[in-house]
């Protein structure tokens, strides 16, 4: 390239850069457009597009101020200006836009408290519906329960008053008593014919009370000695438990025990009174 058309292109330049005075660029004013470009990116388009547009129309009369007066301070002024309405646009949709994330995260919290809440509501009466079914299944049962030992009492009560001495209800339980005489021959453990009979009524009427534990103690009276009538009292308990055992009741339920003389209920001295000692209780324990 020769030195004359070199010089010539530069003058052009020159001329263009000039123009009327018109400075190539102003610092101001591209500050103000970046910022105004990357606000159209970010929240303030989306939350503050009014204040964004009045950041628009500054930055738009800055931008006409530099063809205008290029050198002037008041195309400064302006380009300032605009760049400080895109700030506080980007500000105000930054912070509008936390806000609603702050807001849209305490619904969201709300929401599932709620729901954790319908969960739980529905648990428990759900837990309330089951409880009051067993509440329910359990009053049945216990009414039936009561029912069953109220009719085992009356028939109890009935066969007492046909092959029991007497019947009476103390704190352990309900006490059958039968006379020894009536069972056994004196002296001896073996049952009588006719005792069987009796007890057989016993066992089933012991049987309307299913699952109740039963004492069978045998009592002697005084006389002679006083290990000789535990052991009678034991055998005759005994005897008794084997045949109730052998009408089917269970005997894990049925305990015997020997007490002989040591718990009179009528006077060793008189032949009445030594008949009533001489006996077996059949106790029909109290749960």
């Amino acid at each position: 390239m020769s030195i004359k058309p070199f010089f010539g292109f530069v003058f052009v330049l020159a001329l263009i850069a000039l123009g009327c005075g018109t400075p190539a660029r102003l610092p101001e004013l591209e500050s103000a457009r970046t910022a105004y470009t990357r606000a159209m990116a970010g929240p303030a388009a989306t939350y503050e597009p009014d204040q964004l547009h009045v950041a628009k129309v500054a930055l738009e009369r800055a931008e006409q101020a530099y063809l205008d007066e290029p050198d002037a301070q008041s195309t400064r002024d302006l380009a300032y200006v605009a760049q400080r309405k895109v700030e506080s646009a980007e500000s105000t949709g930054r912070t509008a836009e936390l806000l609603e994330q702050k807001e849209r995260a305490h619904r969201q919290l709300v929401e599932a408290r709620e729901t954790e809440l319908a969960q739980t509501r529905q648990q428990l009466s759900v837990a309330g519906q089951e409880l009051a079914g067993k509440k329910q299944a359990l009053d049945a049962e216990k009414k039936a329960r009561d029912e069953a030992e109220a009719r085992g009492a009356d028939v109890i009560r009935k066969m007492a008053a046909t092959v029991a001495t007497s019947v009476k209800s103390e704190d352990r339980g309900q006490v059958l008593m039968f006379a020894a005489d009536g069972l056994f021959e004196s002296g001896k453990a073996a049952l009588v014919p006719a005792a069987r009979v009796k007890l057989s009524a016993v066992a089933d009427a012991l049987k309307t009370q299913p699952g109740r534990k039963i004492l069978i103690e045998g009592h002697t009276d005084s006389r002679g000695d006083a290990a000789a009538n535990q052991l009678l009292g034991q055998n005759r308990a005994q005897a008794v438990k084997d045949h109730l055992v052998s009408t089917g009741l269970k005997a894990e339920l049925l305990e015997v025990q020997g007490v002989g003389s040591s718990r009179a209920i009528g006077d060793n001295a008189t032949a009445e009174g030594r008949a009533s000692n001489r006996r077996i209780e059949i106790v029909i324990l109290t749960k």
